[in-house]
């Protein structure tokens, strides 16, 4: 990140986030050493030209269990509104790679620690909320309600249906026409006794197309977000919060 990025940000009214996965000693055993450093550099940078800024972690199993002690640690030192808390994927087997259960209770401490101290949490309990409040059924797990999907772009020009994976043999299918929705997740009688069918969005139905095989820990992870979440919504939301999300 140098100033002639940051200005240009700043010019064409850029958001940026900053991807950083734990304390300085398990982010560069993750993602090489020196990121750490280059990470918080980067994000003085952006804030010198006070340009909407915020933080990513992806809460793998090397620094779940540290996770909110370490966002508390980043409000104390930064200055920043937002945290997002990627849902930790396994390119290799295409499922989430931390225990479900577990991670629910983690993104909802982080949630008491937000609201405590008046940052925001994103997440995959951001759609859910979204759901929940609108009323809107959840499709596919990668939208935040009715039918539309996102796409993303990797640096060199792949393109597919999913923010953390571009495997060559994986997306040189028809995403364009979207081969990938017809996946029918109505058929599937193990959501149609689910609490969570109409808001986690059912598999990812690139990993059931696959595998042919349910994320159980996906499934974990929704129960036990539901559950918390639904029985006592004012001990994880700030008044905002329930507000607009009309929880």
């Amino acid at each position: 990140m140098t100033d002639k990025i940051a200005s240009f940000f700043k010019e064409h009214n850029f958001k940026v986030g900053i991807s950083i996965d734990g304390p300085k000693e398990k982010n560069d055993l993750i993602r090489g050493e020196g990121v750490f450093d280059k990470v918080i550099n980067a994000f003085h940078v952006l804030e010198k030209y006070d340009i909407e800024r915020w933080f990513l972690i992806t809460p793998y199993n090397e620094i779940i269990d540290l996770l909110p002690e370490f966002i508390l640690k980043l409000k104390n030192d930064f200055n920043f509104r937002t945290i997002t808390i990627n849902t930790p994927f396994n390119g290799n087997n295409l499922t989430w790679s931390v225990d479900g259960k577990k991670l629910a209770d983690t993104i909802l401490e982080c949630y008491k620690i937000g609201k405590k101290n008046d940052f925001n949490i994103e997440s995959a309990c951001s759609p859910v909320l979204y759901a929940l409040s609108s009323k809107i059924k959840r499709i596919y797990p990668c939208s935040i309600a009715g039918n539309e999907v996102m796409g993303s772009i990797s640096p060199d020009g792949r393109i597919s249906s999913c923010a953390q994976y571009w495997s060559h043999d994986l997306f040189k299918n028809k995403f364009l026409d979207y081969f990938f929705l017809e996946f029918k997740n109505k058929n599937l009688k193990i959501c149609k006794n689910c609490i969570a069918e109409n808001i986690c969005g059912g598999p990812c139905f690139i990993s059931y197309e696959k595998t042919k095989k349910i994320d159980k820990n996906k499934c974990k992870f929704y129960l036990q977000l539901i559950k918390k979440l639904i029985s006592n919504p004012t001990e994880y939301l700030g008044e905002e919060q329930l507000s607009e999300e009309n929880v």
